[in-house]
């Protein structure tokens, strides 16, 4: 993982503002614009869930339901997305794919997070993680999901995933 990457910052209504780095943006609780959602089945039943790696500074080590990540200077948030798609989870889709359901602004972590959703084939796609990104990965039930994001400490529950899967 390079934390030293450029990412774009941006005020408190989200307004962009000089590139700045990204351990630097995350230690200061600097305002920043993300992108990322959920990944489902064409069937809409099951979720691609992930462990983040333990080299993540960021939740490391607990169980997300999303994909996603800052985005970096001079990047649209489609692009963020697609990027961040390719490098959790191996997949390089279409924009086409991607279907934009808002944005989402969390006071807690300081971000305006740009959301998706993406339906893909789970038998068709294969998954290839990348290790500094993703310990592990499952396809889950969307309903043991929804069940595990409220309940089980060994989940983190950004707070938009019920609007995106349910």
């Amino acid at each position: 993982m390079d934390t030293e990457e450029t990412i774009l910052l941006v005020d408190s209504d989200d307004r962009p503002l000089a590139p700045g780095l990204r351990s630097a943006a995350v230690l200061q609780m600097s305002w920043r614009r993300t992108s990322g959602g959920v990944v489902v089945d064409d069937g809409l039943k099951w979720v691609l869930c992930h462990r983040r790696a333990l080299t993540k500074d960021e939740r490391p080590g607990l169980w997300v339901a999303t994909f996603g990540g800052k985005s970096k200077a001079g990047e649209e948030p489609l692009a963020t997305a697609k990027r961040e798609l390719n490098e959790e989870f191996g997949l390089d889709l279409d924009s086409t794919s991607l279907l934009h359901r808002g944005k989402y602004r969390s006071d807690d972590r300081r971000q305006f997070e740009h959301l998706y959703v993406v339906k893909v084939d789970r038998i068709m796609y294969t998954i290839v993680p990348d290790r500094n990104e993703v310990d592990d990965f499952a396809w889950i039930p969307i309903h043991e999901v929804l069940e595990k994001i409220g309940n089980d400490p060994l989940w983190y529950n950004y707070g938009y995933e019920r609007f995106l899967l349910e």
